[in-house]
């Protein structure tokens, strides 16, 4: 009876499209190989610009050994490891990584007598796992990109000054200029969601040490960010945003042509119109 009732919450949830488990992630949470499995999903992801086709196999073992080298050739212990990456069971790691669905595996055509000797097999990440892991690596690494955030208001200004003075004229320097302006507004709302979470985790128990820096450290970005950035600027861009907003539509679809193509279907144009206002 209980398995029924759970059978049909299932579907319930199911039926809502509600997020539940996500698979590619168990490479992460692994017990015995979490760290192996890292490692070969952060190679692959590190590679992935340089082989678009898959990686091969003997070209895995390859970049996994030197990974290995710079990281782990000073402790003595690792050394077998480092001279042997088949120590690591290559070949049962990335069976199971495929079976999570976080890499593709298949095997290479035999061209050649050669071929019949050596591994075949060849490998490349899911969409969704590189997605994944590059949110994985860019945990705890948001320094930069808040410094980027308290840069952000005079590049908006001045992009925004772009966009009003060639609207008419130049719509390839309008394009550009919002072209900056989009992703900048991005980063600044991806970094005042690191520093909400920051501050959330820093005002949460019992107050020690490493809090009260964090602590420190986001409202010095916030007031960095808002204090000595928006309120600096924010009246320019105001006006400015103002101005493109009464930009009669005849201008701003120029731009839109120009950014989408002139073999562009009506909807694409329409829409890069919107998203510019």
């Amino acid at each position: 009876m209980d398995d029924q009732r759970g059978d049909s919450v299932g579907g319930l949830w199911d039926f809502l499209g509600l997020p539940g488990r996500m698979g590619i992630a168990a490479y992460l949470t692994s017990t015995e190989y979490a760290t192996v499995y890292r490692l070969i999903v952060d190679v692959m992801l590190e590679a992935q610009p340089r082989y678009l086709s898959g990686i091969q196999h003997d070209q895995l073992v390859e970049l996994i050994r030197e990974r290995l080298t710079g990281h782990l050739s000073h402790d003595p212990d690792t050394l077998a490891v480092v001279r042997d990456p088949g120590q690591l069971n290559l070949g049962d790691r990335l069976a199971r990584l495929a079976d999570w669905g976080v890499i593709h595996a298949w095997e290479d055509k035999v061209r050649s007598d050669e071929d019949f000797t050596r591994h075949r097999g060849r490998y490349q990440l899911s969409e969704d796992a590189a997605h994944l892991h590059r949110a994985v690596r860019e945990l705890g690494m948001h320094r930069s990109a808040s410094i980027a955030a308290t840069l952000a208001p005079p590049v908006i200004a001045a992009n925004l000054i772009q966009m009003r003075d060639n609207l008419t004229a130049d719509p390839a320097a309008v394009a550009g200029a919002w072209s900056t302006i989009t992703p900048t507004m991005a980063n600044m709302s991806d970094a005042a969601a690191g520093w909400q979470a920051k501050l959330a985790a820093a005002l949460a128990g019992t107050p020690d040490p490493e809090k009260i820096a964090d602590l420190n450290d986001t409202l010095n970005g916030y007031i960095a960010m808002w204090g000595a950035g928006i309120d600096i600027y924010s009246s320019d861009i105001a006006a400015n945003a103002r101005h493109l907003i009464t930009t009669p539509d005849v201008d701003l679809r120029r731009v839109a042509v120009h950014i989408a193509g002139a073999s562009a279907e009506e909807d694409t144009i329409a829409t890069i119109q919107e998203e510019i206002l």
